[in-house]
Order: structure tokens, then sequence, then C-alpha cells
């Protein structure tokens, strides 16, 4: 839409009022600050047909104005400045006086933050010896210009340790992997966060916690907590991904403010890594990024065979799987994240099951009927229609399943002793894994 206005010829965007602010903005960031725009009435969704068709006939009148009448206003915008050297402001005061004014402006993510003086970002700079001028790229809804230096600023202020810097980088370039769909993650009414998963020697290095309480925090989880907070406050200043404009979650979740960040317990690991999956070699460092959506415990400690553990794994995905909205079979890039405790994966290769195995079974089982699905989406049935198109021969099988292919469930080892695992739903793009260059 925004290339064909730029390109002269007019467009009328319809948007409901709630979303109003989010079109504004984003179509700014693209270089189009008028838009013509008709507001709805909120909501659409899930309302008696005839109030669709008022809302409708209300609106019509102003949208046929809109596109024979319609004409772009002068813009008055100033021209962006460079995106490197950052802007410096000097406050006099004390730290709370900048923590405060870091409030004001709407820098920081809710929490206090370490004020990123020249000095400590430059300290930071240290960590890696990428140029702090160099673009990393431009990140979603705002398109705000990552710089190493302001990887490094926002690093300073979530207080990570200069060798941290790496780490962060990579998640980033993952994260603006056009596959990665951070653009439409950022800013759905879903509560998607990122789920950042550490490979390789350097999750030892840093003291990145692969163990017990991984995605919590304590003594010495200083790497998980403050990389995560780090993508994060990227994500809302530089991105402008903030509620309620920028980001439209309709509730969130915690992992909003600090992003979820793990190292795979590869000790515990019979199988290959999730990096050697993604095609690494298993002494290469690696980050992968998924959009986590939402998460289920497995508190399975009574299961007497492995067998009655992946059952149980299979009934709680398909239908958190469906609830979610996540059968994206006509995405073939989404992938379903299950991450294995040490002792659930223990019993499974005690048995004789391999990833490969787990991943097959688990696709034969997560399966969700037709009938279900068509109840899922009793307002949209065309919906249904196009997910079972993908897939020629729907009618043979025993219902849908999860995802297109086994090898569409990414599998991992995390955590430390107890019989716990995990399942995340995503959000229908795909992973993207980085080499973490030091």
């Amino acid at each position: 839409m925004v290339e064909v206005e730029k390109a002269g010829i007019p467009v009328v965007l319809v948007t409901t009022t709630e979303f109003e602010g989010l079109a504004k903005s984003s179509a700014a960031s693209f270089g189009v600050e008028d838009l013509c725009m008709v507001p709805v009435p909120h909501p659409i969704g899930m309302i008696p047909l005839e109030e669709v068709r008022a809302k409708v006939d209300a609106a019509f009148p102003e949208i046929l104005k809109a596109a024979t009448e319609w004409k772009p206003q002068a813009s008055g915008s100033v021209q962006a400045r460079e995106p490197y050297p950052a802007e410096t402001l000097e406050i006099q005061g004390t730290v709370d006086d900048v923590v405060n004014v870091y409030y004001e402006k709407g820098w920081t993510d809710g929490l206090p933050i370490i004020p990123p003086t020249t000095e400590r970002v430059a300290e930071m700079l240290k960590g890696t010896t990428r140029k702090p001028d160099e673009i990393i790229g431009k990140v979603p809804p705002r398109n705000g210009i990552l710089t190493v230096e302001v990887v490094a600023a926002n690093a300073v202020m979530a207080g990570c340790k200069p060798e941290y810097m790496p780490v962060i980088i990579a998640a980033w370039e993952a994260m603006l992997e056009t596959s990665h769909g951070w653009q439409a993650q950022t800013t759905t009414t879903n509560p998607v966060a990122p789920l950042v998963v550490v490979n390789g020697p350097i999750v030892k290095e840093l003291g990145i916690q692969y163990s017990t309480g991984a995605l919590g925090g304590g003594p010495g989880f200083q790497p998980n907590v403050t990389i995560g907070r780090a993508v994060n406050l990227i994500g809302d200043i530089v991105g402008g991904s903030k509620p309620p404009e920028g980001d439209k979650t309709t509730l969130g979740q915690t992992a909003n403010i600090i992003a979820m960040v793990l190292g795979e317990n590869e000790e515990a690991n019979p199988w290959t890594t999730l990096a050697e999956d993604e095609g690494f070699d298993r002494n290469a460092s690696i980050v992968t990024v998924f959009g986590a959506r939402s998460r289920v415990n497995f508190n399975l400690h009574d299961s007497k065979t492995g067998e009655d553990l992946m059952r149980v794994f299979a009934d709680t995905m398909a239908s958190a799987g469906m609830m979610a909205e996540n059968m994206k079979p006509c995405s073939p890039a989404n992938k379903e994240v299950l991450v294995l405790s040490p002792e659930h994966v223990a019993q499974l290769a005690n048995e004789g099951w391999t990833k490969e195995t787990v991943r097959t079974f688990l696709w034969e089982h997560t399966r969700v009927s037709v009938e279900a699905l068509q109840l899922r989406f009793s307002a949209n049935p065309k919906k249904v229609d196009v997910q079972l198109e993908c897939y020629e021969d729907y009618k043979s099988w025993d219902g849908i399943p999860l995802v297109r292919k086994p090898e569409d469930l990414a599998i991992f080892v995390s955590g430390g002793p107890g019989k716990h695992s995990v399942y995340f739903s995503t959000n229908g793009y795909a992973p993207v894994a980085k080499e973490i260059k030091k």
C-alpha cells in the first residue's frame, strides 16, 4: 500500500479506530506522512453480521469521498538526521533525575535504566570489533535505524556487560530477517515475544543459564536477564513498539518486557542440538530466535513409559496450538517449539526414542479434526478452507497436524532436575539462526 501511495496512486486505508494510530505511525516510518484513511468503529470481528453491515454502510460515503476527492497535503516534516553519531543530551542533576527524563520521554520499558553516558557506551563498544556506525537494519514498526552504537547504548541501559554485545547483535540480525516477520509479530494483538536460544561454547563463556531456572532469574542470571532486556529495549525504543500504538497486544506477557533468553543444555542432550538442526556445527556459537506466543508447562512426574509421556505432549500441543490459531499449514516456515527437560529426554532416550521418532510421533498425534477447526473459525469458515487447500490428501488423514511436516517441530533440551518440559506456540513465522561473531 505504501509503495502504491508513494507512486502517486490514491489509496484509501480502512481501519478500525483502535488501529488508527498504528496505521499513521507505520505509514510515516515509510515516508508517507499524509495518509488517506477512513476509521471504522472498533471492533469488526465477532459481532453480529447486521452490525458489521451497519458499520460498512455508515463508512461507505466517507470511503467514496476519500477515493474521489482526497489530496495529500504538503509535507512540513523536518529532514531526518543521520543515524550516526547518535544524538547526545546534557542533563544536570542526580541519576534519579536522568532516569526520570528517560521515563518522561518514553525511553525505557517501565523499569529504571542505567544512564548510557558517552563513557559507558564507549566501554560497551569494546565488546565488539564491529564499527559503531555500522547499520544493523531498520527496526519496525517505526523503522528506527539500529546502529552498533545504538545497540551499545541500549545494552548499557539494560545492565549488560560488554561481552554480551555479539549475542544482542546476532539476535537482532536474526529478528530483522524478512522471513522472521518481526513487523507483524510486534504489532499484532497476540502476545508475541522473542524466545532467544543460545548454543555453543559462548553459553559457558558468558555464563548463560541453561540448567535450573534457565527462564527464571536470580544471582548469576545477569546474561539471560540483561540480554533479554536489551533485546526488548531496542524493539521498544528504536522500533517504537510500545502499547497502545506500536504494540497492539491485547494483554501481553512479561516476556514483552524482558525477552526470554536461555542456553541449550547440550550436556543433557543425547541427540543433535538446535544449532545442528539449523545447519551449524556443534562447536559454533549460535543464536536462534523464535516468536513465542503461548507457553504450556508439562508437569509430568508419573508417566510410566516414554509413549505415555509423548501422548500427553501431543494431546496438549494439539489443543493449545489450535486455540492459539496456530494451524498454519500454508506457512511452511513456521516451527513449533518443544523444550525437553533433561529427565524427560533421558526417559525417552533410554527407551530408544530419537529426535526423529519423537517428531514423527508428535506430527502424527497432534491432530485436530476438521470439525474442531470449523468450530474454532465459525465466524470465518473460508479460513479453514484456505488452510485445508494446503493439504492435498487431508481427507485420508485422521485430522489436521499442527505443522506441515515432522521437521517443523523444533526440539531442544534445557533446564535442570525435575520432570517439567515446555511447549511454545509460535506465531507462524520462521525462526532464524545466526552465528555469534565474537
